[in-house]
């Protein structure tokens, strides 16, 4: 595979059209795949039709929702979409510079950010995860270096990361996930590594570097956690 990638998350059911319908969007205009945890949705974050779409596992079409624009419920480009324990859709809304958030069914209940640099401003958002409790929301604020936290209204929590090399800093960070115990995983996009920190962003470890052998990287877009089956997707880059 080459190109930003994008673990999807199957449920660890069995379920075998899930697997297909991974198999199906390899080869389709929709990309940026999140399954809700229930495991009976699976919501995409279609960027370029400005929407978000949901389906069954098997690939049926169950509801949409979204166009282009700035106003509420519309999108320019939405990068990435995460699902609460609520069933609280998150999607990151690049080029509005803004999270936005809906009940399950599409229908709008708030946003937060602006562009800018200060708290709880971005600079084209990219991956949002939601805490297993769903009381924290984190966003990889890609052109920041930074990765800011929210809670579940979008009321800014705090931040970490700056740009370099070392521990706890980023180069693009460009997604972020939440593994079942609380620890944060951030895709250290052009430092090709991936960090680990805890539910306040302090640094714990990481591990890899640029190349094609084992445990190394060529611009890791994207990652999932959980004991679940994995489909690896190739995404384009989102800058």
């Amino acid at each position: 595979m080459g190109g930003d990638e994008l673990l999807l998350v199957l449920p660890n059911t069995g379920t075998e059209g899930a697997l297909q319908l991974c198999e199906r969007l390899r080869n389709t205009q929709l990309i940026r795949p999140y399954i809700a945890p229930d495991g009976q949705t699976v919501y995409v974050a279609d960027s370029n039709n400005r929407r978000i779409q949901a389906f069954t596992p098997e690939g049926t079409l169950v509801r949409r929702w979204g166009s282009s624009g700035t106003g509420d419920g519309q999108f320019d480009k939405p990068s990435r979409v995460a699902v609460g324990p609520d069933g609280t859709v998150y999607v990151s809304d690049y080029y509005n510079y803004r999270v936005q958030f809906f009940d399950w069914s599409g229908a709008y209940l708030g946003q937060w950010g602006i562009a800018g640099a200060g708290p709880g401003q971005f600079n084209r958002p990219g991956g949002v995860a939601v805490s297993p409790g769903g009381n924290r929301v984190y966003v990889a604020d890609q052109y920041h270096d930074r990765v800011q936290f929210f809670d579940r209204g979008g009321t800014y929590l705090g931040q970490w990361g700056a740009t370099g090399s070392g521990a706890g800093q980023f180069a693009f960070p460009s997604q972020v996930t939440v593994a079942p115990d609380g620890t944060v995983l951030v895709a250290d996009n052009d430092n090709h590594r991936i960090q680990v920190f805890d539910a306040a962003g302090r640094f714990l470890r990481m591990w890899g570097s640029e190349g094609s052998g084992n445990g190394q990287f060529a611009v890791p877009g994207g990652m999932a956690a959980g004991g679940c089956r994995p489909c690896a997707m190739e995404l384009p880059p989102l800058r």
